[in-house]
């Protein structure tokens, strides 16, 4: 049965990748047919007027000012800089504010509508959508903050937050902590100011944010908490505290049965690393990926291939595990997924290193290149110091251990490796001199470090190889 179930999750999976789902026809050429989607019809055009309590802004369409763009039945309003002068010059505050309480709650239900695109129905068209509208959210978050409205703002955060995950946008993470030094108290806030954090290296404060929100949820298993048991999961993982991380995992894949099929899908792929029941595993890996290909929902399918991948490096099966490595990261390059590819790039590293199978050097080199944020950087960190410790390049391996020991920071599941590795060092007289040096750098000067040193090991292979 789970052999079957595999079976048809991969056909599932093939039939997305070579472009039949109407996602991948729309990347593949057809954005601009959704520009008016979320827009509406003439519902929303009768909306859209009431927006303004002016009549002569409204007059101002008829100058040119206000500019329609139609697709079909569809329309959205582009507004020249001059009527926003016009209408910050004309309009008294409390019209002004009439106005964006209007604007709020029409922009949250179209929020919410991508949401539901994004997470249930179609992620690609739901993610465009996203994009198409970026500027009326950023107005609805920012104002839901300026009237002290936590309702509204938690509701944004949470239809948002998938976005924030698969874009690593910081600019929601910005919003998440100016409403959280405003006063408002909300699961979904905390849980995306906890992201930002985590994106941006302060894996201290990640966790804060986390138990925080989790502090303002009635049950630990409702659907509002998903987020920042994501926070805990990531942040004990990033300082190597496998038992804690792997509970905060279980943690939120239980909460998302509360949360929608986005999480649903996310969580049962990740979740499945942490068990010890092979048949168990298996199942919730097929569960992931049977939502992914369902809903279209390449980010969640590619963490499960690399799931997937380490299930199958457990069980010695290495060609399977490299082979699920490498779809995930082709999947991370033909959909854009900037946290996948990273983590697909590591994998893949930590593979070769392992087993010789590939050449390790320059799958380092990609997984470096491919990290755009702190939290991907903090994996290479660890994993990479380990292989050059086992492989004779204890400098670089002591400076960046020192560096992680002053941080606080581990590498989740590899405990025993990391007692091998200081073990190693400390064989060498210089190795906490070492330390030292990589403890008083800045972080990324030391990344720079790692990856020059990377590409040196490579120049000296190809000369090695050339004299030979």
């Amino acid at each position: 049965m789970i052999e079957q179930a595999e079976r048809e999750s991969s056909e599932r999976l093939r039939e997305r990748l070579s472009g039949s789902a109407k996602s991948d026809r729309l990347l593949a050429g057809q954005a601009d047919r959704i520009v008016g989607t979320l827009a509406g019809n003439a519902r929303h055009d009768r909306e859209y007027r009431q927006l303004w309590t002016s009549e002569e802004t409204w007059r101002a369409n008829d100058q040119g000012h206000n500019v329609p763009e139609s697709t079909g039945k569809h329309s959205r309003y582009r507004l020249l800089e001059t009527l926003r002068q016009f209408g910050n010059e004309n309009l008294t505050a409390e019209e002004i504010g009439t106005m964006r309480d209007r604007h709020l709650h029409h922009y949250l239900r179209v929020v919410c509508e991508a949401q539901d695109d994004f997470e249930e129905k179609d992620f690609a068209w739901g993610r465009l959508a996203f994009s198409v509208e970026w500027d009326n959210i950023r107005q609805v978050a920012e104002w839901a903050v300026a009237i002290n409205d936590a309702h509204s703002s938690g509701r944004l955060h949470r239809a948002v937050q998938g976005y924030m995950w698969l874009e690593a946008n910081l600019e929601i993470g910005h919003w998440a902590v100016a409403a959280i030094e405003a006063g408002i108290d909300h699961p979904e806030v905390f849980s995306n100011a906890g992201t930002f954090m985590g994106y941006t290296g302060d894996i201290d404060r990640e966790i804060t944010f986390a138990q925080a929100g989790l502090a303002l949820v009635a049950e630990p298993t409702a659907g509002e908490a998903v987020g920042c048991w994501a926070n805990l999961f990531v942040g004990f993982g990033v300082k190597g505290d496998t038992l804690r991380s792997g509970e905060a995992a279980e943690r939120a894949y239980q909460a998302s049965k509360n949360s929608g099929l986005f999480h649903r899908a996310y969580y049962s792929g990740y979740s499945s690393n942490f068990l010890r029941d092979p048949e168990e595993r298996r199942q919730r890996i097929n569960e992931s990926l049977d939502i992914g290909t369902r809903t279209g929902n390449f980010f969640a399918i590619g963490f499960t291939l690399l799931a997937l991948g380490s299930f199958e490096r457990e069980q010695r099966n290495f060609e399977a595990a490299f082979r699920s490595y490498r779809e995930a990261l082709e999947l991370a390059k033909a959909h854009d997924l900037a946290p996948l590819r990273p983590n697909a790039a590591r994998y893949i590293a930590m593979l070769a290193s392992e087993t010789g199978s590939a050449e390790p050097v320059q799958a380092w080199i990609d997984a470096f290149e491919a990290s755009t944020h702190w939290l991907a950087k903090w994996g290479n960190f660890g994993h990479v110091a380990l292989w050059w410790a086992f492989t004779g390049e204890v400098e670089a391996a002591a400076m960046i251990i020192g560096h992680m020991e002053t941080h606080g920071i581990g590498v989740r599941g590899r405990e025993e490796d990391l007692v091998r590795a200081q073990a190693i060092l400390s064989q060498h007289a210089d190795s906490e001199r070492w330390k030292a040096t990589g403890s008083a750098m800045d972080r990324a000067d030391l990344f720079d470090y790692a990856l020059r040193r990377l590409r040196e090991l490579v120049v000296a292979e190809r000369a090695q190889s050339a004299a030979l």
